[in-house]
């Protein structure tokens, strides 16, 4: 399958391919890659055409989302295979080669149909018509339970799959339950570590109920992980179920028709209760289980969005600590880079 490859690229060698990514996303790469190298060598059977050079060409059919994800699965699938040379060539690929913009659903890309906070009117709408209204039964209260315990706690909606309740003043230094999430980017080096921790004891009884109805409807129980004849479900086929609740809902209810609320609005939400709370940007880095303090403050909720009526958790200091290292290191690179510019100046 190489010999074509090899011909331009005469010098294969090993090529690192950290970050780490999961077992799943891999074989989602792998089966990418391998349909975008069949067709390469349908189009050019001779192969007197580069691999880049012909995916640089097919960018300008492409939106940039596309692009990125065929020029992810093929620099990892190549570097695999030892085809570094290959994967370099096709990771240098400019984006701006691409010619359609980034648009599904008619006109706009998917995130932009999405909005990024949860206002306080759908969220009074959906307690009241899932609790005591037409949609409630078996599937209503527990989409109106991942609703609320997500807009508590600000977890990815896979990170719901290992969270686990836990009451640990010894580690914390405070009495009160303890949320252990394992974050959903470390293997991909956009997290502060393999796990984060939030501390509870601000929310009210009513708060901290979503959170235990939350973790039992998804644990291995009786009433965890089962549609609403007691069939077992997987996690996936759950949380689809989750979405389709919310979709339904947001269609029948929601005014605006262009764009609807989701469970990541609900994570939105949290980052934007933090930062109307006043957390510091380390504080909503560690409670998000991000690597650094910039990804909150640059790409999730606005303060203008936030409300401060809910209870908030509070982060564990030694992950605090660990974003102020990273923000220190950049401090320190970025006056060490201003430094060397500045003897490098003609006088």
């Amino acid at each position: 399958m190489f010999s074509r490859l090899f011909r331009h690229y005469p010098d294969p060698m090993k090529r690192d391919i950290s970050p780490t990514r999961t077992p799943e996303t891999e074989a989602q790469y792998r089966k990418r890659a391998l349909g975008l190298i069949a067709r390469y060598e349908k189009a050019v059977p001779d192969g007197s055409v580069p691999l880049d050079k012909w995916l640089s060409e097919l960018a300008e059919d492409l939106d940039r989302d596309t692009l990125n994800q065929y020029k992810a699965s093929l620099v990892f699938y190549l570097g695999e295979n030892d085809l570094g040379g290959a994967a370099d060539a096709v990771a240098q690929i400019d984006p701006q080669d691409c010619q359609k913009k980034t648009y599904r659903s008619g006109n706009k890309r998917t995130s932009a149909l999405k909005l990024k906070c949860v206002p306080e009117e759908f969220e009074r709408e959906l307690t009241d018509k899932y609790l005591a209204g037409s949609y409630k039964g078996h599937w209503g209260v527990r989409c109106l339970v991942f609703f609320k315990a997500t807009i508590l706690t600000g977890l990815r909606p896979s990170e719901w799959k290992t969270a686990k309740l836990v009451t640990w003043s010894e580690a914390f230094g405070a009495d009160g339950p303890v949320l252990v999430v394992r974050n959903g980017k470390n293997s991909n080096g956009r997290s502060h570590g393999e796990k984060r921790h939030l501390l509870l004891s601000s929310l009210d009884e009513q708060e901290l109920q979503y959170v235990k109805l939350q973790l039992l409807f998804l644990s291995k129980t009786d009433d965890g992980l089962v549609d609403a004849r007691g069939h077992e479900l997987g996690f996936d086929q759950y949380y689809k179920q989750i979405q389709k609740r919310l979709y339904e809902f947001n269609k029948k209810y929601r005014r605006s028709k262009t764009k609807t609320v989701t469970i990541y609005s609900c994570r939105h939400q949290f980052i934007a209760n933090l930062k109307r709370a006043g957390y510091s940007r380390p504080e909503i880095a560690a409670l998000c289980g991000h690597a650094n303090d910039r990804t909150a403050s640059e790409t999730y909720g606005r303060r203008r969005f936030g409300n401060t009526k809910k209870g908030l958790p509070k982060p564990s200091q030694l992950e605090v600590e660990k974003i102020k290292l990273v923000i220190d290191s950049r401090r320190r690179l970025s006056q060490t880079l201003v430094a060397d510019r500045s003897e490098r100046a003609p006088s």
